[in-house]
């Protein structure tokens, strides 16, 4: 498979405190990606790099296709169709189908 998208020495500060560490990373046409870490882990950061919605501190982030999607799920994102008996973990599941099987779009499309 050919790289889509490729993260070297990716760094992210906020005045002095560094969320996100020399980063490196590379995903592949057809891959589908989730990032699960703790709050304040840099998941939310990292997704906004990829759309664009920020800008990296250093390093680089080089896209090798013109026209590509990138969609991420909002942690404080409310979502009434869901049912409300749902453990965290159901809902977030249910979200993801969503997104990977029905091509819905969330949120930003780079």
């Amino acid at each position: 498979m050919k790289v889509l998208v490729q993260a070297n020495k990716l760094y992210k500060e906020y005045g002095d405190f560094s969320i996100l560490r020399g980063i490196d990373f590379e995903l592949k046409e057809g891959e589908r990606v989730g990032l699960v870490g703790s709050n304040g882990a840099g998941k939310t950061t990292l997704a906004k790099l990829l759309t664009g919605e920020l800008e990296e501190t250093s390093g680089r982030i080089t896209w090798f296709k013109k026209r590509a999607s990138v969609l991420y799920l909002e942690q404080a994102a409310e979502y009434s169709d869901l049912k409300v008996n749902l453990s965290g973990g159901e809902k977030t599941r249910a979200l993801l189908q969503k997104i990977f099987f029905t091509k819905r779009r969330l949120t930003h499309t780079r």
